[in-house]
């Protein structure tokens, strides 16, 4: 079975019960995943010294981390030129992945009718830009992710639609620097492009989601209006049954 990626996120599908996945233990999911040959770790010395202390590297004590996790075709692009998702295949062994280890980022609605009862593993809060949030909002959801604290970044949004959603039409840099000081589970960056652009500087991890499907053309997945570098470090990798791979990156500087 394949899904759109838009169709998920968006709501527009139908769930039958017959069609359902089996995704009512999340941790049975991600047995399933994890007991898979594909699945690899990077950084040896980080699994030297230890889950504990690799941990401790990987985030500031009392600073909350800012995580963009994005899907992305083979050549690098979020989404065709006109912004449209449609190409990226959600299948079954993605869903389960999104279940088992990021159950945070799958819509409210959708986590209802797919059955995912896991609680948040790494974010608590969720900072998106309009054109993320529109698609929900054409499909009559105005707030697609109710289990987390929601900013919509938007100079152009009137006003929220909803109270459990924050727009804000300041800058993002000071909004993220607000949301790390304060107590609570990691942040994560929806996207789009120029509000990850605008943040580059405030990213701690990247986690890419590569479908296998080339576009050719599109928006990239960060969109800085000038060059710069800033060096990641492969900590995990791991390739799904179905060919989409996953990595996650930590910021070393």
């Amino acid at each position: 079975m394949r899904r759109t990626l838009d169709a998920v996120l968006a709501g527009r599908l139908e769930v039958d019960v017959r069609d359902q996945l089996p995704l009512t233990d999340a941790a049975e999911a991600h047995r399933r995943i994890e007991s898979g040959p594909r699945h690899r770790q990077a950084r040896p010395g980080c699994l030297a010294a230890g889950k504990r202390e690799c941990d401790a590297r990987e985030g500031s004590e009392g600073i909350r981390k800012l995580t963009y996790y994005l899907g992305s075709s083979l050549d690098g692009f979020i989404a065709t030129p006109d912004g449209s998702i449609d190409a990226f295949p959600v299948t079954e062994d993605v869903i389960e992945f999104m279940a088992a280890d990021y159950p945070e980022t799958l819509p409210t609605h959708l986590r209802e009718q797919l059955g995912v009862t896991a609680p948040g593993r790494r974010f608590d809060t969720v900072v998106m830009d309009r054109n993320t949030y529109a698609p929900a909002l054409q499909a009559g959801i105005v707030s697609p992710f109710a289990h987390l604290d929601q900013y919509v970044v938007s100079t152009t949004l009137p006003a929220s639609p909803d109270p459990r959603v924050q727009v804000v039409a300041g800058d993002p840099v000071e909004l993220v620097g607000r949301l790390k000081h304060r107590p609570g589970a990691g942040i994560w960056l929806a996207g789009g492009a120029r509000l990850a652009g605008a943040l580059l500087g405030e990213i701690d991890e990247l986690v890419i989601k590569r479908y296998p499907v080339v576009l050719g053309a599109g928006i990239p997945f960060s969109m800085t209006g000038q060059v710069r570098s800033v060096p990641f470090e492969l900590v995990d990798d791991r390739i799904l049954p179905g060919g989409t791979t996953v990595a996650r990156y930590t910021r070393t500087t």
